[in-house]
């Protein structure tokens, strides 16, 4: 039990260090239409699982198309970038593998809804989310699904996988364009 929890804090240190590593490439994007996750992982059995669901907002196009994008510590791609479409109501999958991964059998015989992206080289780094649409924050007009096809009111979560810790949750940050502050918050005593 300590030999997990060692393993657990190692890990824990680990990310840390790799997000303060990876964040300056991480960010270096166009917020308003930009999802991002600052950490991913495939190494040997271990992998990333993310789920992408369209949850039928008002003002949302039916269909909306993604791109995802794994790069490494270096800021090269891990593989070649996936693209799907989310339809209004529906959830995508999407498995990140090293070659060769055990898993990898569990994720090809998974249903249409799953997408693979398989890499050989790096274990780690950061996933770059943008919009398959050239103009996403436009409104389409009623014959192609009227709506925005805008990625950041998607619903977006996933884990990383560690066959011998169980791994931990993945952190997705999008649509901080329009993100402000309420002003400056003061304290107050009890009288």
């Amino acid at each position: 039990m300590k030999l997990n929890v060692m393993r657990r804090v190692l890990l824990s240190i680990t990310a840390a260090a790799i997000l303060t590593l990876t964040a300056s490439s991480a960010f270096a994007v166009d917020p308003r239409n930009v999802v991002i996750a600052p950490y991913w992982q495939a190494a040997g059995s271990d992998y990333t699982f993310i789920a992408v669901s369209h949850p039928s907002l008002t003002g949302m196009a039916s269909q909306i198309g993604v791109r995802v994008t794994a790069l490494d510590l270096s800021a090269a791609s891990f593989a070649t970038a996936v693209s799907f479409t989310v339809d209004a109501g529906s959830t995508q999958r999407l498995f990140i593998l090293q070659t060769g991964a055990s898993i990898s059998t569990v994720a090809t015989s998974a249903p249409t809804t799953a997408h693979n992206m398989i890499g050989s080289s790096g274990t780690g780094g950061n996933l770059r989310i943008t919009p398959v649409a050239t103009a996403p924050l436009t409104t389409q007009s009623a014959n192609v699904g009227a709506g925005k096809r805008d990625i950041t009111q998607l619903s977006f979560w996933g884990a990383i996988v560690i066959s011998s810790v169980n791994g931990f949750a993945v952190e997705f940050i999008g649509d901080t364009h329009d993100s402000t502050t309420r002003g400056v918050q003061t304290s107050h005593t009890a009288n």
